[in-house]
Parts: C-alpha cells; sequence; structure tokens
C-alpha cells in the first residue's frame, strides 16, 4: 500500500484559483476511487473571516484539519478533507464563511490522494508558520511522522505576499503559481516512520507569509468511518 495521486491529481502550475467572493470552487478532474481523500488548502485574506463549511457534490462530509488565522498578517489559512463518494464527474464545492466575501480574496488549491483500497485516512501532525518580516526564504511546518508502517504523506500550503519561487528540499515536490496567485503546493508522498519532516521555500521580492501543513496517514480500513480526525 503507498500514497498516490490519482490521474487529473495534483493541480498544474497556475492551476489554483484567487478571487473575490469564492462561494464555489470546482476540482480540477473527477475522483478516482471512492476510496480516495479530497483535500482543499485554503487561504482567506482576512483575520476575521474564515471558511465555516464545504460542501461537495461527489463527497461526503468535509472536516477542517487545520486553520491558522493569521492575526500579524492578515491571512487565515486552513486545510479541509473529505471521503470520494463518486467518480462521475468533477466535485463541485459550495464554501461558506464567517462573515460576507464580497470584497475578501480567497485562494484555494484542490487536490486528491488514493491508498489503492478501502482504508482509514487520519491526520498525525499539522502546524502552520507565519512571519510579518520580509523575507525571501522560509520554512513549512515542522511535522514529525507517526511511528508506524502504514503510508504517510505530507502535505502544505504556502500563501504569500509575493511569489513563491519552489525549494529544492529532498524528497518535496513544489507547485508553484507564478502567473496566477503566487501561492505554492507541496507535498511528499512517501515519508518514514517517526521521521521530522519540514521543507523550505523562496519567494521574490522579499515579503511576508503564512503555510499550514499536514501529516496524512492511511492505515487498513478499520470500523467507525472513513477517516478519523483528531
Amino acid at each position: 500500500m503507498a500514497i498516490t495521486h490519482p490521474t487529473g491529481f495534483p493541480l498544474a502550475a497556475n492551476g489554483d484559483v484567487s478571487a473575490e467572493n469564492v462561494t464555489s470552487y470546482t476540482m480540477p478532474h473527477a475522483y478516482g476511487s471512492t476510496n480516495d481523500i479530497a483535500i482543499i488548502g485554503s487561504r482567506v485574506a482576512s483575520a476575521t473571516v474564515a471558511i465555516t463549511g464545504i460542501v461537495g457534490t461527489k463527497t461526503g462530509t468535509w472536516a477542517q484539519v487545520a486553520e491558522k488565522i493569521g492575526t500579524a498578517t492578515g491571512f487565515t489559512v486552513a486545510i479541509w478533507i473529505a471521503p470520494v463518494t463518486s467518480t462521475s464527474g468533477a466535485d463541485v464545492l459550495t464554501i461558506s464563511y464567517s462573515g460576507s466575501v464580497t470584497t475578501v480574496y480567497t485562494s484555494i488549491w484542490g487536490d486528491s490522494l488514493s491508498a489503492g483500497g478501502p482504508v482509514t485516512w487520519s491526520i498525525p501532525a499539522w502546524n502552520w508558520t507565519s512571519s510579518n518580516s520580509s523575507v525571501t526564504t522560509w520554512d513549512y511546518p515542522l511535522l514529525t511522522s507517526a511511528t508506524t508502517t502504514n503510508p504517510q504523506a505530507y502535505w502544505g500550503v504556502s500563501f504569500p505576499r509575493q511569489v513563491n519561487t519552489g525549494g529544492s528540499t529532498s524528497g518535496f515536490t513544489y507547485i508553484d503559481s507564478p502567473t496566477n496567485t503566487g501561492d505554492e503546493q507541496v507535498y511528499n508522498l512517501s515519508l518514514a516512520s517517526d521521521t521530522v519532516y519540514q521543507p523550505a521555500t523562496n519567494g521574490t521580492p522579499a515579503g511576508n507569509y503564512d503555510t499550514v501543513a499536514i501529516i496524512i496517514m492511511a492505515a487498513p480500513k478499520v470500523a467507525g468511518g472513513f477517516f478519523l480526525v483528531p
């Protein structure tokens, strides 16, 4: 068993969305299997307004597994996950917020992961990093994988006030959006047990940033649900 991206995922470079009043988002491709998991990384350009719910046409109940309210930078970043329930077409998500986003920008990175069969997904770790200083190099969250032989992946997003230009941390893949939002997705789908991971990234020109990341684990399916949220 291994964690992989199904056909059509991840997003291509410049494939993310950022606009005012984002209350609907369509995933880039149909999901691969009803055993897979859907993921959304988001940034709301506000320290007082956040995403409070997501409803999909091809997914079950969405759960927020990470959130960082950017009181210093003015961003609220989060990660949401949901079980895939249909592969008949691209998932259309309806997004709700704690306040009006009519003039507030929201950025969305959509993704999906597969483990090749029936599994129980869980989140052993999550965290965020943030800085109001003007920098050109910064780190994603430092996360430690669980002590297990089950497959684990690191999945994160970076939302700077400049343009992300990627990094070179071994084992990690960076997807940038230089001509769209300037944001970035990073992932490593093959983590070792009980190991510390912290990818670094770069941006230009100097500016501040917020990042958020999770470690996601696929275990043999157990009774009690499709995924377990800590």
